[in-house]
């Protein structure tokens, strides 16, 4: 990944001093960071990172060679002092010197954390903001430890919001994200069961997504999801959290008389004692709503009017290969393959039963990938999937070993054994390709929904390039 500084240019004093490292040889300038060896040139700072596969230090002469005279690292390799900044670890300087950027641009950031729905919600704050104030965003699935700092980094001087989207696997990480940010706007979108598997249990999740305060901004304003009882108890705590939810009317920003449509969903909310009717998000189901709740929450305490609010909600658009509606050759197509849980599975099966509609000529077909980084309990999490799935498709294609369990769990549950078809083999894109083209006819709705790591968007592009009607 590279990047262009926001500032322009810095040195190599500077960036020791920020990192607290000692740099080596002439005081050489870049305006350029990057972390990939293949991408360094005369004006970039490599930073060598080492990771679980490979050691960016081993690259070190490479970058030289490809004419790079400044490198961040943790060790310097002999003839090669006169082009090195050195630091105790490469990865807290990319923060630190992240850290220090966003000092010099006074900025208001936003943090956005939780198990599904950060992306979403992220794009749905910037929607808002980015109409009436300069607004910046991490891009993509940039909410690493390494990812968010340097899109920090690329934000130009004359930035009022930055929105943060802040991932993690581990304890700790989230706290170092929220150290770099000092968000003066936090919040935790839920509680899942994606990282059960790393960290061991919900309760886990929740010490791990909380550590989002530890970084906040003095007088800070903490928004959480108020149908979530891991939360319930927080209230009077030092962070008096806002509140947003479905489910719970006693939220401070309230959602209900929720309507959905094709590409559009309606409702009314309710927002600090206010009340404001038929708002509308282009996007189908609940997890919309949710994301627009916390814009609104963000909103307000950036001081934007309701009908700003308001409006930028319809300016919404997704990102990647999040839930994307189309229709190709007569088929409707839910494409929603860059993440699954147990959660954002049922919601897409409940979105697959609102997008077909009372027209029970159209088929409801469900293809469905392995969920990842469930843990022990990833078997009985994919079970269940498949228990959900009878009433809300009626035909389902597993995709992935796991996945088996979606279709046993399915059939255990009612669905006829001729309306399942399984494939472990998340390499063979045909078998599952050719089984989908067989049962489809013009007018049916097809759901693809499973984790990055499955690629089922293969099955999809196959389906493209070999439905004839």
């Amino acid at each position: 990944m590279k990047v262009t500084l926001g500032c322009g240019s810095m040195h190599l004093s500077d960036a020791a001093r920020i990192a607290g490292g000692s740099y080596h040889g002439p005081d050489r300038q870049f305006h350029n960071i990057c972390t990939d060896s293949r991408e360094a040139d005369a004006d970039s700072l490599f930073v060598a990172l080492r990771g679980e596969t490979t050691d960016g230090h081993k690259y070190i002469p490479n970058v030289i060679q490809a004419g790079c005279t400044c490198v961040l690292c943790e060790e310097i390799l002999p003839g090669f002092e006169a082009y090195s900044v050195r630091v105790r670890n490469t990865v807290q300087a990319l923060g630190a010197l992240a850290s220090a950027h966003r000092e010099d641009l006074n900025v208001r950031t936003i943090g956005v954390t939780g198990s599904v729905g950060k992306t979403t919600t992220k794009e749905y704050i910037y929607a808002v903001l980015s109409g009436s104030m300069k607004t910046e965003k991490t891009e993509a699935n940039h909410n690493s430890v390494i990812g968010m700092p340097l899109d920090l980094l690329r934000m130009r001087p004359g930035t009022e919001a930055a929105v943060l989207e802040m991932g993690m696997s581990a304890m700790g990480e989230i706290r170092a994200l929220s150290g770099i940010g000092k968000p003066s706007i936090a919040m935790i979108t839920n509680i899942g069961t994606s990282h059960e598997g790393m960290l061991g249990s919900r309760e886990n999740i929740f010490k791990a997504k909380m550590e989002i305060v530890q970084g906040m901004a003095p007088g800070g304003k903490l928004i959480l999801n108020g149908d979530e009882p891991l939360f319930a108890g927080l209230r009077g705590s030092e962070y008096r959290p806002v509140y947003v939810g479905i489910n719970n009317a006693a939220s401070d920003v309230f959602a209900d008389n929720i309507r959905y449509y094709v590409g559009k969903t309606l409702f009314d909310l309710y927002a600090f004692g206010k009340v404001y009717r038929n708002v509308s998000v282009p996007t189908t189901g609940f997890a919309g709503v949710y994301a627009a709740l916390y814009a609104w929450a963000t909103g307000t305490f950036m001081d934007l009017k309701p009908s700003v609010i308001r409006e930028g909600l319809k300016h919404y658009s997704s990102v990647g290969l999040r839930q994307q509606i189309e229709k190709n050759k007569g088929l409707t197509l839910i494409e929603d393959c860059y993440n699954a849980s147990p959660e954002s599975m049922r919601a897409a099966m409940d979105l697959l039963n609102i997008v077909r509609g009372k027209t029970r000529r159209r088929k409801r077909i469900a293809v469905l990938g392995d969920m990842l980084e469930l843990g022990r309990k990833s078997p009985e999490y994919h079970y269940a999937v498949g228990n959900y799935a009878v009433g809300r498709a009626d035909m389902l294609l597993t995709f992935g070993k796991e996945a088996e369990h979606i279709a046993m769990g399915a059939r255990d549950a009612g669905m006829p054994g001729e309306n399942v078809r399984i494939n472990n083999d998340q390499n063979d894109i045909e078998k599952t390709g050719r089984e989908l083209i067989n049962m489809l006819n013009p007018g049916d709705v097809v759901l693809f929904k499973a984790s990055r790591g499955i690629r089922e968007e293969r099955v999809i592009e196959y389906l493209k390039e070999n439905f004839a009607v």
